[in-house]
């Protein structure tokens, strides 16, 4: 949320009390648990949510037209969607998503894993985020959305290779 603030102008203010309370399992947008609404001049508002399950593109491509089976769901640690989005957000209505792995050791099944994620989000077609600086604006994703992966462990940033042409940022956060 700083970054959105300070390079891209959108300005954060947390709903639903003065305490964060955070989701420990994966579901729909509900309004029972804290969320953040992300406000800005000239672009429509955004909000973003923890621990949300989104419809992956799958369900889409297949042609049906029926709720989603278990099978065609995907959590997201944080997941930023236009307000107003309710339920699970299609793999279109996401906006910005970010894994966070709080491990000493990030291993090569994690990246493959953002690497299924993001295939589940989009095709591989060069685009345009929304935004102009962070995280990033052109990647190679349609419906274009920006993929974060934090963690702790340093070493994470060696999946920038294959991370830049599927528009996956893999950063190194560590913890407090």
């Amino acid at each position: 949320m700083d970054q959105l603030h300070k390079l891209e102008g959108y300005v954060p203010t947390m709903r639903r009390g003065t305490r964060l309370v955070l989701r420990n399992k994966g579901g729909g947008i509900s309004m029972a648990y804290t969320s953040f609404k992300l406000t800005h001049p000239t672009e429509t508002d955004l909000e973003l949510w923890t621990d949300i399950e989104f419809v992956a593109m799958s369900h889409t491509q297949l042609g049906y037209n029926y709720p989603p089976a278990p099978a065609f769901y995907h959590e997201l640690d944080l997941v930023i969607v236009e307000a107003g989005t309710t339920g699970r957000p299609r793999h279109d209505e996401i906006v910005l998503a970010v894994e966070c792995k709080n491990t000493s050791t990030f291993e090569k099944r994690m990246a493959r894993e953002a690497l299924g994620l993001r295939r589940e989000l989009s095709l591989l077609v060069a685009a345009s985020t929304r935004f102009q600086q962070w995280p990033y604006h052109d990647v190679h994703a349609e419906p274009a959305s920006a993929l974060l992966v934090y963690a702790d462990d340093p070493a994470v940033t060696n999946f920038n290779g294959p991370g830049l042409l599927y528009g996956i940022h893999f950063a190194h956060l560590a913890a407090p």
